[in-house]
């Protein structure tokens, strides 16, 4: 199938395509992050960069065929394709444009317009990296990509959102028990219910695949290359894992008395919190589990991909087979073990 043709429309686009665009954009976003050799499609792009194994480029000499696909599959904001937009809207991908929030979101990727700018960016250079493995990206394209990451920082779904724990609180417009005249209301798939705290899925994803990004920049070789112990991995490594509410730590004073859809020693997942919403952030949490050094911490991922597998995600036994094989040291990350691995 030639999909640069199928793109091409006469101010009108169906339904279906615009689902397949964004379903495309899904699973090659995924294969240009994760696989160490990318997705199926290249960007062909010349190195302008001026020192000696130093890449640099400049986008407008990017005028490739699958670049554009990139782009119209990727880009789904009316700015760029009204017509991609609009269909999208039409089957209820994207939130409504009224809300009274930053950047609209398209629930099935999960994220907003300003993550698809993160990683076009993050992926453009992994291409010309994996051509060029011994080069050095240059500074001025890791300081637009953590531009774009400070930008993304900013936004929000739920208004007043605790962006630690991803707590609403009661004064939020968005909150379910909110009963002011301004009251927002929001797809109940964005909630999940802890007593009387309610929590904000969408806000989570977000901001989770904003730090996997983070975490991208830091650890390949050509961008930052951090050392595995840098306090920067540290510190983002410990937010990622205190904002995952749905984990409970375990009390010896208190007996757990709701049902429990899995436990460890130290940590439970309350059946009521821990939903297939949870399924969102797995390629975050897959990313996280390459810098933890310390059983407690592995113990939580652990728990995690479990909890999906009885969720009925089988994939996630062999996520959880690889968080195994990392907390007992079976896995050869790199030569040096300061460093985080390329893929």
């Amino acid at each position: 199938m030639q999909y640069t043709k199928i793109t091409r429309s006469q101010g009108y686009m169906s339904d279906g395509l615009a689902l397949a665009k964004t379903w495309f954009f899904a699973i090659e976003s995924s294969a240009e992050l994760n696989d160490p050799l990318g997705g199926t499609l290249k960007f062909h792009k010349k190195n302008v960069g001026s020192g000696t194994n130093i890449i640099e480029i400049d986008s407008k000499l990017d005028v490739s065929d699958t670049s554009r696909l990139w782009l119209e599959t990727g880009y789904f904001n009316r700015g760029s394709n009204p017509e991609y937009h609009d269909a999208l809207v039409k089957i209820g991908m994207i939130t409504d444009s009224n809300l009274p929030i930053p950047s609209q979101i398209n629930l099935f990727i999960g994220f907003t317009i300003e993550i698809v700018q993160i990683i076009d960016e993050i992926t453009k250079c992994l291409d010309l990296l994996r051509e060029n493995p011994t080069y050095q990206v240059s500074g001025s394209m890791i300081i637009k990509i953590m531009s774009l990451i400070d930008k993304a920082r900013n936004n929000y779904f739920v208004p007043k959102v605790n962006k630690q724990d991803y707590s609403i609180p009661i004064e939020s417009a968005a909150h379910p028990e909110y009963t002011g005249v301004d009251k927002l209301t929001l797809p109940s798939s964005c909630f999940a219910k802890d007593g009387n705290t309610y929590y904000s899925w969408y806000d989570m994803n977000e901001q989770l695949v904003i730090d996997e990004m983070m975490l991208r920049t830091f650890t390949t070789p050509g961008l930052l290359l951090l050392p595995r112990h840098h306090p920067l991995i540290e510190e983002l490594k410990q937010k990622m894992l205190a904002s995952m509410f749905f984990i409970k730590r375990k009390s010896p004073e208190n007996q757990i008395t709701e049902e429990i859809l899995a436990e460890s020693e130290n940590f439970y997942l309350p059946s009521r919190l821990f939903t297939a919403s949870a399924i969102m952030i797995e390629s975050p949490v897959g990313r996280l589990s390459r810098i933890l050094n310390q059983d407690i911490e592995f113990e939580q991922i652990e728990l995690y991909f479990t909890g999906l597998f009885k969720l009925g995600n089988g994939s996630s036994i062999m996520a959880l087979e690889m968080v195994k094989k990392l907390r007992r040291g079976d896995v050869d990350l790199v030569d040096h073990p300061e460093v985080i691995p390329f893929c």
